[in-house]
């Protein structure tokens, strides 16, 4: 038999009353007041689980509910009763502040390699199954938005884009896809850039076409931001930073801010960035099809320098950027693309 004292409360009122508990067999326990006493059927008993040093809290099955500072006895009941050895180790976890903390590190570890490499994972298998046709509803979404809140119509003269849109035309043809490739212009102040939405619309903003001094140039950066589209790289790109929002939200409890996520992924898709890999693949198409074209990827190298040149020619260190560093983007076009001989660089 075990015996303890505890609170016990009736479930009506916030009234206490000090009772005297007794375990009188593994099924029978025994509640005393007095001259009073209840008896009730362990097996309809609720025992809370133990936390650190806290209270202990048994659930009576007519609402009843008892409440003892006797941790010891209370252990003792539980031993006796053994009501399972999850709640024996979840209270030995909680009473070791260096399991606490070793648990805490681990969380912390399993959240940040699903951050890492679930949700890229994920959304590369999500985005390589989706329909096509949400692809193109994504990039025209895309498109809308920048056109209404980012980039302002096209300076580069009409003659001059038509040259570059044969240019486009005549190169598309050579890359299999989903989508019909399309070619735009538009003036954005953030400078020299390209993009390449889901749809396979690719936007080349006028500072880029002041950068570009020959033809190979502009199809090394078209074939780089084709190599996007073949790849779904925006729509996982927009999928892995929905998949972070909604798993940070769903983590605090902010459902409602998950649930509107679906509005603000054209926004995400402008302002992120691609990986540093997805950047590789995309490098690698283009050099795919330089090399077969001209037998060098040269063209590709020498934009790469003036966009570079261009951001001031700041050198930041790969891990801290979402881009791979200039020196290993031309060193990877080296090792994958040796020129070859009997070539000139020109069509």
């Amino acid at each position: 038999m075990i015996r303890f004292s505890a609170r016990y409360f009736d479930g009506k009122s916030s009234a206490a009353k000090t009772v005297e508990v007794l375990a009188l067999d593994p099924s029978i326990l025994e509640v005393r007041h007095g001259k009073h006493f209840r008896t009730y059927a362990i097996k309809d008993c609720e025992f809370e689980a133990p936390l650190g040093h806290t209270r202990r809290v048994i659930l009576l099955p007519d609402n009843g509910r008892l409440e003892t500072d006797d941790l010891a006895r209370y252990d003792d009941l539980q031993n006796w009763l053994h009501p399972g050895m999850g709640l024996k180790w979840v209270h030995r976890l909680e009473t070791r502040w260096r399991w606490v903390m070793g648990s805490l590190a681990a969380l912390i570890a399993l959240i940040a390699a699903f951050i890492i490499w679930g949700v890229p994972w994920a959304a590369w298998l999500v985005a390589h199954r989706m329909p096509v046709e949400w692809h193109d509803q994504l990039g025209e979404g895309v498109m809308d938005t920048l056109d209404k809140y980012f980039m302002e119509p096209s300076e580069v003269l009409p003659e001059t884009q038509a040259g570059y849109r044969a240019w486009f035309d005549e190169m598309a043809g050579d890359f299999e896809g989903e989508h019909t490739y399309a070619l735009h212009f538009r003036s954005w102040d953030m400078g020299a850039n390209a993009l390449a939405l889901p749809n396979g619309i690719v936007v080349v903003t006028d500072s880029l076409i002041d950068l570009i001094s020959i033809r190979e140039e502009f199809e090394a950066i078209v074939a780089h931001e084709i190599g996007h589209v073949i790849h779904r790289h925006a729509m996982q790109m927009a999928l892995r930073d929905a998949g972070i929002f909604i798993f940070i939200s769903t983590f605090l409890g902010d459902l409602a801010s998950a649930s509107s996520l679906a509005s603000a992924i054209p926004i995400i898709l402008i302002e992120s960035s691609y990986s540093r890999s997805l950047e590789k693949e995309a490098d690698l198409v283009s050099g795919t099809w330089l090399q077969a074209k001209y037998g060098s990827t040269e063209p590709l190298k020498s934009i790469l320098i003036k966009l570079h040149r261009g951001k001031g020619g700041v050198e930041i260190p790969e891990l801290l950027s979402t881009h791979p560093d200039l020196k290993n983007r031309i060193l990877l076009l080296e090792k994958t693309f040796p020129p070859t001989e009997g070539t000139n660089g020109e069509d």
